[in-house]
């Protein structure tokens, strides 16, 4: 198991590449802290994690808002006292004419894609 005691933290991980990337370093040994907005996806693959003997944690939390990822962290180091892999995977695409875009969509594409990878290492960091 090349990352077993590793904790490794997963964002957008109730689906696609951040669920198959929970599910791969689960099964590598190491401890995966999920968190995504898709409470329902998340406790799924939480269960799932660890019916296959994984240990995992799961949280909803919005990577835009700063304070829900400086909360998700805390809890992250609080139950495994260490960080050792950050995949900050959530993101969003808007699709439209750009003509078309309101300020709000223009604010929820970059309060993800940019502010929300920011926190994450920000608070990752600052937890070491």
């Amino acid at each position: 198991m090349q990352l077993a005691n590793k904790v490794a933290l997963v964002t957008g991980g109730s689906s696609g590449i951040g669920r198959e990337t929970a599910k791969l370093f689960a099964s590598e040994g190491a401890k995966v802290a999920i968190a995504d907005i898709d409470t329902a996806g998340g406790l799924s693959l939480l269960e799932e994690i660890k019916h296959s003997g994984g240990d995992v944690m799961f949280d909803t939390c919005d990577v835009s808002n700063e304070s829900e990822v400086k909360d998700w962290i805390t809890n992250v180091v609080n139950q495994w006292q260490s960080i050792d892999i950050l995949v900050a995977n959530a993101g969003i695409l808007a699709i439209g004419p750009v003509e078309e875009a309101s300020n709000l969509d223009w604010d929820k594409v970059l309060g993800i894609n940019v502010k929300g990878y920011a926190f994450c290492a920000k608070y990752t960091i600052f937890s070491l």
